[in-house]
C-alpha cells in the first residue's frame, strides 16, 4: 500500500503507471484517459506531468508520466469500467492517501514549514488587529456623527457638571433654548441615548453655556 501513493513537491500523489499497473489497463490507455478528460481532473488542481526514464533490454529508455493528486486520482477511477478489480484498488488507494496525510500530520514540522505556519499566524494576527481597528474607528465616527463628538453634551450632562440648575423646568428651557439656537444658525442637533428619557437632544457644549448664561441672566 505504501508503493500507491507518495509525496511529490511535498503533497501526496498517485502516478498513471500505479493506476494502470493496479487497474489492468495499459499505461498509454491511462494517459489517454488522463488527457480526455484532462479539464475535469483540472477542477481539483493542474495535473503535473513528468518525463521519466526507465530500463529496458535495449537501455534505457523515457516516458511520460502524470502524477495526481487524491481527488484527481478517485475521480480518473470513476470513468473506468467499474470491475471488481478497479473497485478493489480505489479502496486501497483512497486508504493509501489517508493513512499517507496521517503520517504527515504526526511528523515534526520542517524549518522551512514552521516558518510559513508562523508567517501565517502572524499575517492573520494582523488582519484581526487590523479589522478591530477598523470596527473601533467605525464605531468612533459613527458616535462622532450621532452626538457630535466630544463637543457635545446633553443638557442634562451639561447642568450635572456645570452648576446650572438640573430641575425639569430648567433644563427643558436649557434644551429648548439650545435647540433654537442651533436651528438659527445652522448647527446640527445630536442625539444620545438617555438612561431615563431614552433618546434626547445634545448640543455643543459651548452653545450650551452661552444658552445657560442668557437664561441666568434673564431671571
Amino acid at each position: 500500500m505504501n508503493d500507491l501513493v507518495f509525496l511529490s513537491n511535498d503533497l501526496p500523489v498517485t502516478s498513471s503507471l500505479v493506476i494502470a499497473s493496479e487497474t489492468g489497463n495499459e499505461h498509454k490507455n491511462v494517459l489517454a484517459l488522463i488527457r480526455a478528460y484532462l479539464s475535469d481532473l483540472e477542477e481539483f488542481g493542474g495535473v503535473a506531468f513528468q518525463t521519466q526514464p526507465f530500463e529496458t533490454a535495449g537501455g534505457t529508455q523515457q516516458r511520460e508520466v502524470a502524477l495526481l493528486n487524491e481527488q484527481q486520482a478517485t475521480l480518473l477511477i470513476t470513468y473506468m469500467r467499474n470491475s471488481d478489480v478497479v473497485r478493489a484498488f480505489k479502496i486501497r488507494l483512497v486508504k493509501a492517501f489517508y493513512e499517507l496525510a496521517a503520517r504527515l500530520r504526526e511528523r515534526p514540522m520542517t524549518t522551512g514549514e514552521a516558518l510559513i505556519q508562523m508567517a501565517t499566524a502572524y499575517y492573520q494576527h494582523e488582519q484581526r488587529i487590523a479589522a478591530i481597528e477598523a470596527d473601533q474607528a467605525e464605531t468612533k465616527q459613527a458616535i462622532a456623527e450621532l452626538v457630535g463628538g466630544d463637543d457635545y453634551a446633553t443638557a442634562k450632562g451639561f447642568a450635572r457638571f456645570n452648576g446650572y440648575p438640573a430641575d425639569l423646568r430648567s433644563l427643558s428651557q436649557l434644551g429648548k433654548t439650545a435647540s433654537a439656537m442651533c436651528r438659527q444658525r445652522g448647527i446640527r442637533i445630536g442625539r444620545v441615548n438617555d438612561e431615563n428619557w431614552g433618546e434626547v437632544n445634545s448640543y455643543p457644549r459651548d452653545l450650551l453655556k452661552e444658552a445657560a448664561d442668557m437664561l441666568l441672566g434673564a431671571k
